[in-house]
């Protein structure tokens, strides 16, 4: 066994830029470090993923897989407009809670107008087991936001 001094690894910097170095004698991240980071934390964005939903809409090939389609995303167990309606309802509170009334107001009236959306949707979804006519779903309970005091 080779004996090494203490600190023998502060010396071992082999492949190591002076950035890494440098960062790892003060104990802060690295630009490389501080972009990875940033992707990881990013999220998609929102309409991105309604997108995909539209395009499986666009090539439903028979009413069944169109309506099933069309109810995952209206009344799925983590459908679109509800967490469009947890999210307004969450910038409502926000709102209350650091005194912008109005626009809490309006966040407010936002949610309420989709949730008269939502009923609207429900009663255009086709019903696949007989004609087109309107199959009636029942909307959704609002969601519970945490930290909400009332």
């Amino acid at each position: 066994m080779i004996d090494r001094p203490a600190d023998f690894e502060l010396y071992d910097n082999v492949g190591r830029t002076t950035e890494q170095i440098n960062a790892y004698n003060t104990g802060t991240p690295t630009e490389d470090d501080l972009r990875r980071w940033a992707r990881t934390d990013r999220l998609d964005p929102p309409g991105r993923v309604l997108a995909a939903w539209s395009q499986r809409l666009a090539a439903s090939s028979d009413p069944s897989e169109f309506q099933k389609t069309l109810r995952e995303v209206l009344d799925g167990e983590d459908d679109a407009l509800g967490r469009l309606h947890q999210f307004l309802e969450t910038a409502q509170i926000w709102c209350e809670e650091h005194g912008h009334t109005q626009q809490a107001h309006r966040f407010q009236a936002a949610a309420e107008t989709l949730q008269t959306l939502y009923e609207d949707l429900a009663l255009a979804q086709p019903d696949s087991r007989t004609s087109p006519a309107p199959a009636a779903v029942t909307p959704p309970a609002p969601k519970s936001t945490p930290g909400r005091h009332r």
